[in-house]
């Protein structure tokens, strides 16, 4: 009886000490979660942070830029020659620089597919685009009217270089070419405002 006595204590001390075991481990376990869990909390809190940082110094890199491009701009702006709306009529080109007819001469080309398809009372917002390129190549400072107005005063001094050349068959009236129909005459000859194509469309068009 004593024996089985002892057994039962030292299995029952066994079984306490395994439980208490396990309660240890479980409990270890249970505060390494824990640790794991406040750790990616903090991690997460960490990241949200550097990414707030990080789009207020993207956004104040913005402000700054905007703010740099607008005083560049408006300097550029004060600097350019504006072309004298009084003064430009079909008749004078004084005013325009060298640099900028050309360039004006070569977007038209650009974008004649776009004039061909394009109404005449909608064409506008081509020269606007024309203007533009015109003042951030060529710092002139243009309206869209003004470019249209010029242009057509290229066309006119062509057709009347191009008549005289030919002993103005036609009998059209003629003037002395000004110096800009002289140096852009080559720069026009291929007529490329012309759409031969279709008539018809070009009717509609109009």
């Amino acid at each position: 009886m004593i024996q089985l006595a002892f057994l039962n204590t030292t299995f029952t001390t066994r079984f306490l000490i395994l439980a208490f075991l396990f309660h240890t481990l479980f409990l270890k376990l249970y505060l390494l979660e824990l640790f794991l869990f406040i750790l990616s909390l903090f991690l997460f809190l960490f990241l949200f942070l550097f990414l707030l940082f990080l789009l207020f110094l993207l956004f104040f890199f913005f402000i700054i830029r905007f703010s740099i491009s607008n005083l560049i701009s408006k300097k550029m702006a004060a600097a350019a020659p504006r072309i004298n709306p009084i003064r430009t009529d079909q008749n004078n080109l004084r005013e325009w620089p060298m640099g900028a007819t050309e360039g004006l001469i070569r977007r038209r080309r650009h974008y004649k597919e776009e004039f061909f398809v394009t109404r005449q009372r909608d064409q506008n917002r081509i020269w606007e685009r024309i203007s533009n390129f015109i003042y951030n190549n060529y710092n002139v400072d243009t309206t869209a009217r003004q470019c249209r107005q010029k242009w057509n005063s290229l066309v006119y001094g062509y057709e009347n270089l191009k008549n005289l050349n030919n002993n103005n068959p036609r009998g059209y009236r003629t003037f002395t070419p000004s110096f800009y129909d002289i140096r852009f005459y080559n720069e026009m000859s291929s007529e490329f405002w012309i759409n031969t194509s279709n008539y018809l469309f070009i009717w509609f068009l109009i």
